[in-house]
């Protein structure tokens, strides 16, 4: 996905990631996005658009025990964005989210949350985005999520890229690194 420096714009479809547990010698479904559509267009001094995503599928969840599960989610957002030539394309967004699953409590979690990122073009063939996000989930399932992310893309070619994303993420309280390193082939 590519950007004019004053917008962003994402749509990805069956986007499908695996997680592969060396001790267990076992590959899982780790998340599969049905849809994932992320539009950003930055505030000028005439215009005000809104930015908005959308994003649908399935994903593995923990639960409060540190088991996991799945469940099927639809996450949305609006928000603002502004654009600077030196530092790129930032925004904030408000975004709810609901999960259903038998591993939640009531089989469904419903909650909100703010997000926010920066994505810097850092020469025609790399890019990053900087991107954080908290939800706090309703008092019954009574939990919140957090993420911070750094992505670093580079174009090999028009169809291929290559990501590498460090992360950290904390899911009832219990909080995990992460890095991944994928190919991206679009059509």
């Amino acid at each position: 996905t590519d950007y004019a420096p004053d917008q962003g714009i994402q749509a990805e479809f069956f986007d499908t990631r695996l997680r592969y547990y060396d001790s267990d010698n076992k590959l899982v479904l780790q998340k599969m996005d049905v849809i994932d559509i992320f539009s950003i267009s930055a505030m000028n001094r005439f215009f005000m658009p809104v930015s908005w995503k959308v994003s649908t599928g399935v994903k593995r969840i923990p639960d409060k025990k540190g088991d996991h599960g799945y469940a099927a989610f639809l996450n949305t957002g609006a928000g603002l964005a502004f654009h600077d030539n030196k530092l790129g394309l930032g925004y904030l967004f408000i975004e709810p989210e609901i999960n259903i699953g038998d591993s939640l409590y009531d089989k469904y979690a419903i909650g909100l949350g703010v997000s926010a990122g920066w994505l810097k073009k850092l020469s025609p063939l790399w890019k990053a985005h900087f991107f954080a996000r908290k939800l706090w989930f309703e008092p019954e399932d009574g939990h919140t999520r957090s993420e911070i992310s750094l992505a670093q893309e580079i174009i090999l070619e028009k169809n291929h890229h290559i990501n590498f994303t460090v992360s950290w993420k904390e899911f009832y309280g219990h909080g995990r690194g992460e890095g991944m390193l994928a190919w991206h082939i679009y059509f």
